[in-house]
């Protein structure tokens, strides 16, 4: 398993900043309330780590392509989820107690939002086009999903995220998962 060194997190702490503070204008916009995004912790996780504690909850994945391809993946607990949802169609707290499909489209578009910021602030950065393809809702077990999208000998550089709209704290987990090469190219392109 790859190992980031300091310089190595600040830089691709510095490029998430960018991209998510993009993200969180766009969001602010289509909210109609002030939203930050704080990304405090980066990582380099295996399978094993990402599955370690797997939350009832949901994942929703935008498979990545360009001149590298994987997925670009976020992971939230159903509270976190429930609320987020609430926030986007501006529904009262508390008052959304499953996903329905109004629920998906809404935060799918968040996911959009979010992927498309961070991998073309991360594209410019490095030089390599990397797109994202529209995003997949997956509700259930997060472990059996992860296993469906991450293929042996890929790495995972798991991103904390934390949206704090308005008065509400929620969080999230970016991963982004690349195989070992791409990840390699992504951190040679940084040094």
């Amino acid at each position: 398993m790859m190992e980031l060194n300091n310089i190595q997190k600040d830089m691709l702490k510095e490029v998430g900043n960018i991209g998510i503070g993009h993200a969180a204008t766009a969001l602010s916009k289509l909210v109609n309330k002030q939203v930050n995004i704080d990304l405090p912790d980066l990582t380099i996780r295996t399978i094993e780590d990402l599955t370690a504690n797997c939350p009832a909850g949901y994942l929703i994945n935008c498979s990545i392509h360009g001149e590298i391809e994987g997925n670009l993946a976020f992971i939230f607990t159903k509270e976190d989820v429930l609320r987020i949802a609430e926030i986007l169609t501006m529904s009262e707290k508390g008052s959304i107690k499953a996903i329905d499909e109004m629920s998906k489209s809404a935060l799918s578009e968040l996911v959009n939002i979010l992927s498309g910021a961070y991998l073309s602030s991360l594209s410019d950065f490095i030089g390599f086009n990397l797109m994202p393809n529209p995003p997949m809702f997956i509700d259930g077990n997060i472990c059996d999903a992860i296993k469906l999208i991450i293929e042996e000998g890929q790495e995972i550089l798991e991103v904390q995220t934390t949206f704090i709209i308005a008065e509400d704290n929620v969080s999230s987990r970016m991963c982004l998962i690349l195989p070992k090469e791409g990840m390699d190219k992504i951190i040679n392109a940084l040094s």
